[in-house]
């Protein structure tokens, strides 16, 4: 029997168990990313760096375009479903999915526009919508302590970078408002940058993607962990490496610096040595989530290298390559990993109904599937390139491969919609398919 084609209406965008507003936004803003790059590297010379109005757009059209209102979105069901403690007031929550994104698309315009006043109504408006976002998280999060919640131990790895993310919103908001009215203070890029990247990069993406993954790269990879607790050791190490580091940053003491930097990188080799044991375990329904999540382990092992080398040697490495590899090779490629899992589940629910339980092995198509992971991987490594030479054309290419990547991306969807019309309603499941309850029933309407 073949599925009726289901009516898709404007309302169904922040519904479902995901709204799918933050999914297809956030694949929008990767995107228009890989016009940025294209953008700044017309802009680079041999004789000049990349310009920093570029820069900036670039950082923030994938740190919040993509993978912050990606994440809030995927939290919708993520918390619940790890914590067992449901959402409160979660139709005002997820109203601010959109808010975020015009907040989003008024920062971007404030760095395009050389920090024109004309567009700082964005800083308000995004970090507004986190902050509100934020209160309801912690509301429902905290309401269910003393109930089941104490039996569920991932509630405080999300509460941690979930704050942190609100800290992130409100100092970006300080430095935002603070460059529209030129001359900007000296603590912007002294103290104000690092530690606005630090919370946001490292304590809010950072440990929610590993809090995340503990449940997910067992199922994913198709093994089970031997050592569950390396992660929470991980995100302990994690944590209390950013309380070290940040006093330091703010301070500039040297030492607590360095206490931090050496505190973070012990706990990525942890979550590391967890991640290579399983990957060297994995039997994937799907070899490319295999692909994906190695792509990020090894974007993530370079930027623990780099970034190790930047604060406790001299030895020159430019800010921007460890920015980069943050970005694209640990945080990107993970999070487009686990969409080619939760993401294509999202999509068989909407369009075969919530009851569905097509695993993604069985819509994703080869081809397209691997065709993406290796232009992704091509633009990658030149962009690299342009990033550690400050070269343009290095820039322009990456730019111009990425962009064919997500249109080969966007096909790839539309052929899944397809084949999710096409298969029959009762799809045999494998054993290491995530099944997630909330998603037999639409809790939004």
């Amino acid at each position: 029997m073949i599925p009726k084609k289901k009516t898709f209406l404007p309302g169904d965008l922040l519904r479902s168990w995901i709204p799918p507003f933050g999914i297809l936004f956030g694949l929008g803003a990767f995107s228009f990313s890989w016009i940025l790059m294209i953008a700044g590297g017309l802009r680079t010379s041999p004789d000049s760096e990349i310009p920093l109005r570029f820069q900036l757009a670039w950082i923030h059209t994938l740190a919040i375009g993509f993978f912050t209102v990606t994440a809030l979105s995927v939290l919708f069901h993520v918390m619940p479903a790890f914590t067992g403690t449901p959402w409160k007031n979660e139709k005002l929550a997820r109203k601010m999915l959109p808010l975020l994104a015009l907040g989003f698309i008024g920062i971007t315009g404030f760095f395009l526009g050389g920090f024109s006043p004309l567009w700082l109504w964005g800083f308000p408006l995004a970090a507004g919508a986190i902050l509100v976002w934020g209160i309801l998280f912690f509301q429902s999060s905290l309401a269910g302590i003393g109930g089941r919640a104490h039996q569920h131990p991932p509630l405080a790895s999300f509460l941690l970078p979930a704050g942190f993310l609100m800290a992130t919103a409100a100092l970006g908001l300080a430095m935002g408002l603070r460059l529209g009215a030129p001359p900007p203070p000296a603590w912007i890029y002294s103290r104000g940058i690092p530690v606005h990247m630090a919370m946001g990069l490292l304590e809010w993406l950072t440990m929610l993607l590993w809090t995340v993954s503990s449940r997910t790269q067992g199922p994913i990879l198709g093994t089970r962990s031997a050592h569950p607790s390396r992660i929470p050791v991980a995100l302990g190490l994690l944590a209390v490496g950013l309380a070290v580091f940040l006093p330091g940053q703010l301070f500039f003491s040297g030492m607590l610096r360095t206490g931090g930097v050496l505190l973070i990188a012990s706990g990525a080799l942890v979550y590391l040595l967890e991640s290579v044991s399983l990957l060297l375990r994995a039997s994937s329904p799907h070899p490319v989530l295999w692909a994906w999540w190695a792509t990020g382990i090894a974007g993530l092992f370079a930027s623990l290298a780099t970034g190790a080398t930047l604060f406790l040697t001299d030895s020159g490495i430019s800010p921007n390559l460890f920015v980069y590899l943050v970005l694209a090779g640990w945080i990107q490629p993970f999070l487009l990993g686990h969409l080619h899992q939760i993401g294509v589940r999202l999509l068989a629910t909407l369009v075969r109904g919530p009851e569905d339980e097509t695993p993604p092995s069985r819509l994703l198509s080869s081809p397209h599937a691997w065709g993406f992971w290796a232009l992704y991987l091509s633009a990658f490594a030149a962009g690299l390139i342009g990033i550690g030479q400050q070269n343009g054309t290095g820039l322009e290419i990456a730019g111009t491969l990425g962009i064919l990547s997500a249109i080969l991306l966007f096909h790839h969807l539309y052929r899944m919609i397809g084949r999710c019309r096409n298969l029959p309603d009762t799809q045999p499941y494998p054993a290491t398919f995530i099944r997630f309850p909330e998603s037999s029933s639409d809790r939004t309407r």
